[in-house]
């Protein structure tokens, strides 16, 4: 397990009597509220977790740690005295949020009972989700909202904030996570020796495996088993004796961008004149999908050769190396309609969806002439296997619009 303590980027808080006021350079910070219920107070954070976790391991905690100093309403009048977090909707910056120009807050499930206790202590907040979203997705990391009690008067707590002259009382991030696994990754690396004739639209049985972790193959089968969803790259090649195409297939259905061919001069200058055909790709899986490799779009059956280049007979005359690369992101099911949509109205419609979550601020400024550029853009530029992650939409979107002429 390893601890890393994140320092703010940005803190400050806000007061809704002085609206336009921003407290940005403040040693302290607030929740809840003064005398009056419209005097409320409530404070924001951000954290810059760029390049902090590597990739490949496991966020299993993450606590925002604030140091209590003022609680103005005892436990004996007020119980319990909640804190809750929200996630912010847009930017802010510590040197200009004001009540006014805050932004806009999403409640989370996350809060903490203040008592009187925690007065001259640290208080740790549970965000842990929050935080693993912000490292999935750091477009989305525009920082949270601490609110306190807002129906009763005279319940602000006080807290310190990076401003403040002492180190150990500062307010921090703590993210506990697990380092990536030795363990190798699913893989398979299976062949065949044999001379089999592979007709057109025939998939290649293979006789070997030669090594297998989380993908499973039945020797002389054709069906390559995938256990785990993820992404995985594939290697390919078939050694025939005719000009050939094969191409990789995924539930029966050809993957795209898999389709690679050779060509063996015919008549041929010599009987051992035969053609190897290479292919690599990378494709989405999902557990329980099978890949073959097929004969596609030859103009005939294709004779594999176990003996291309000297004389012994039991060759490689056919292979397929596959490995899990990464995590399958395709988890929200927004990114479906992105994936699909054929006609900027569709893509428009994909992309506005609040569950895909992107950051439109730019992109509904622009005039429709240009919008309909982006998204146009953003429907010819789409890999063939779809946009994997919500960062890569709004990858793609940040990059379609700064193609864009000046408005």
């Amino acid at each position: 397990m390893t601890v890393i303590q994140v320092s703010p980027s940005d803190n400050a808080y806000i007061y809704s009597l002085n609206s336009g006021t921003n407290f940005g350079s403040s040693a302290l910070l607030f929740t809840g509220t003064e005398d009056e219920l419209s005097y409320k107070y409530r404070t924001l954070f951000k954290f810059n977790l760029s390049g902090l976790i590597p990739p490949g391991n496991t966020v299993t905690s993450a606590s925002l740690e604030l140091f209590v100093y003022r609680k103005d309403k005892p436990d004996s009048l007020l119980s319990p005295q909640n804190v809750t977090v929200s996630t912010n909707s847009s930017d802010f910056s510590q040197d200009t949020v004001t009540w006014n120009n805050a932004p806009n807050i999403a409640a989370t499930p996350y809060s903490i009972n203040v008592t009187d206790a925690d007065v001259s202590n640290y208080i740790s907040i549970d965000i842990t989700n929050v935080v693993i979203n912000w490292i999935n997705t750091p477009s989305l990391n525009y920082g949270i909202t601490l609110k306190g009690v807002e129906n009763i008067t005279n319940s602000v707590i006080g807290y310190f904030s990076t401003n403040w002259s002492f180190p150990n009382q500062k307010p921090f991030l703590k993210i506990e996570y697990t380092k990536t696994s030795t363990l190798l990754p699913d893989h398979a690396y299976i062949f065949n020796t044999g001379t089999q004739s592979i007709g057109v639209e025939a998939d290649i049985p293979f006789n070997t495996n030669g090594s297998l972790s989380g993908i499973t193959h039945s020797i002389n089968s054709k069906n390559i088993n995938i256990k785990n969803s993820g992404f995985y790259a594939v290697l390919f090649r078939v050694t025939g004796n005719l000009s050939n195409q094969f191409a990789v297939f995924k539930n029966n259905n050809l993957v795209p961008g898999t389709i690679y061919g050779i060509t063996v001069p015919t008549p041929a200058p010599s009987a051992s004149c035969y053609g190897d055909n290479t292919g690599i790709a990378v494709l989405s899986g999902n557990a329980g999908d099978i890949l073959t490799l097929r004969n596609h779009t030859s103009a005939s059956s294709i004779n594999l050769v176990n003996n291309a280049g000297g004389t012994a007979t039991n060759g490689v005359s056919a292979s397929i190396l596959i490995i899990r690369i990464g995590e399958n992101n395709l988890i929200n099911p927004a990114l479906s309609d992105v994936n699909t949509a054929s006609a900027t109205t569709g893509m428009e419609a994909a992309i506005t969806n609040p569950d895909l979550g992107l950051d439109l601020t730019v992109f509904n400024g622009l005039i429709p002439a240009n919008q309909t550029i982006v998204l146009q853009g953003m429907i010819d530029d789409r890999p063939v296997s779809g946009y994997p992650t919500v960062q890569s939409v709004q990858e793609s979107l940040n990059y379609e619009i700064s193609k864009l002429p000046p408005q």
